[in-house]
C-alpha cells in the first residue's frame, strides 16, 4: 500500500510533500528509484497509493491534458479534471471486464441489455458495473491563482473516490501507513499556520511513524513547494534519513 503525506504550512502559502518509494505486486516488494509525486500542472502535484496503481497514469495524464490550456487553474477546475477522469477510468475498466467479452459497449448494454439477457444476468451485470472500484488513493495538492495552497483526497473506499477537501486540517495521509501518520499529525496539532521548518519535521515524523505499519518503504521523497518559486527537493540519505528520520524523530517521539 505504501505511504504518502501532504501538509499545508506558512499560512497555507507552502506545502510539504513526502512519500516512500515502495512498489509491490503481492508476493514481492521493492524500492526502486521512482517518485510518487507526479506533475499535474505547474502548481499542482498528485501522490498515489494502492494495491494496483496501474489506473493512476491514465487518470493523471488525462487530467493534466485537460488542464494544459489553463495558465493557473483554480481549485474547482483541478477537482473537476481529476474527478471526471477518475470516473471515466473506473467506467472504462468496468466495461473492459464485464462488457467487452460480449462485444458490447456501455451504450449497447443500456439499449439492449434488458431485452437480450435473462433478468438475473442483466441485474448481476448492472450491479457489477455500478459497484466496480479502482482500489486506489490519491492526494492532490497545489496552489490556486492567488497563491493559496489546497489539499484534497480521492479514496476508492470513501464515497467512491469523490474528492474530499483537507484545507481546514491542512494535512492528509494515504496508504498503509496513513493511519499512523494521521494520528501523529493530529497529536502534534498540525495546522496550515505552522512555519515551514516545523511542518517539515512533523510531516517527516508522520512518515517515520507510518513506516511501522509494514509495506511502507524506508526511502523518502520529500518536497517543499511554494507558489511561483522553484520547488525544493531534499536529499533523501543525507538530510532526510540521517538528520531527521534517523536522529530527531527517534529522540522526540512520544
Amino acid at each position: 500500500m505504501t505511504f504518502c503525506v501532504a501538509m499545508l504550512c506558512d499560512k497555507s502559502r507552502a506545502l510539504i510533500l513526502a512519500a516512500d518509494k515502495m512498489l509491490g505486486i503481492g508476493y514481492i516488494e521493492t524500492e526502486p528509484e521512482i517518485t510518487k509525486v507526479l506533475d499535474l500542472h505547474e502548481n499542482w502535484k498528485v501522490m498515489f497509493a494502492g494495491d494496483d496503481i496501474t489506473p493512476v497514469s491514465n487518470i493523471v495524464d488525462h487530467a493534466r491534458a485537460s488542464l494544459s490550456t489553463e495558465q493557473a487553474p483554480n481549485l474547482d477546475a483541478v477537482i473537476a479534471a481529476m474527478q471526471s477522469n477518475y470516473e471515466k477510468q473506473r467506467a472504462d475498466e468496468a466495461d473492459d471486464i464485464y462488457l467487452s467479452p460480449r462485444g458490447w459497449t456501455r451504450k449497447d448494454f443500456i439499449e439492449k441489455g434488458k431485452d437480450s439477457l435473462p433478468e438475473t444476468i442483466y441485474s448481476d451485470l448492472e450491479d457489477k458495473l455500478a459497484r466496480y472500484e479502482l482500489g486506489i488513493q490519491l492526494i492532490v495538492a497545489g496552489f490556486d491563482s492567488s497563491g493559496v495552497g489546497h489539499i484534497f483526497v480521492m479514496d476508492s473506499d470513501v464515497k467512491r473516490g469523490t474528492p474530499q477537501r483537507c484545507d481546514i486540517s491542512g494535512f492528509a495521509a494515504i496508504g498503509g501507513g496513513g493511519i499512523g501518520g494521521s494520528y501523529m499529525m493530529h497529536f502534534r496539532k498540525c495546522s496550515p499556520e505552522m512555519k515551514i521548518r516545523e511542518a517539515l519535521y512533523y510531516c517527516l515524523e508522520a512518515k517515520w511513524f507510518g513506516e511501522h505499519a509494514g509495506s511502507v518503504g524506508i526511502k523518502t521523497d520529500t518536497w517543499i513547494l511554494r507558489h511561483a518559486k522553484e520547488p525544493i527537493r531534499l536529499n533523501d540519505e543525507e538530510t532526510v534519513d540521517k538528520k531527521i528520520l534517523g536522529g530527531l524523530c527517534e529522540q522526540l517521539s512520544p
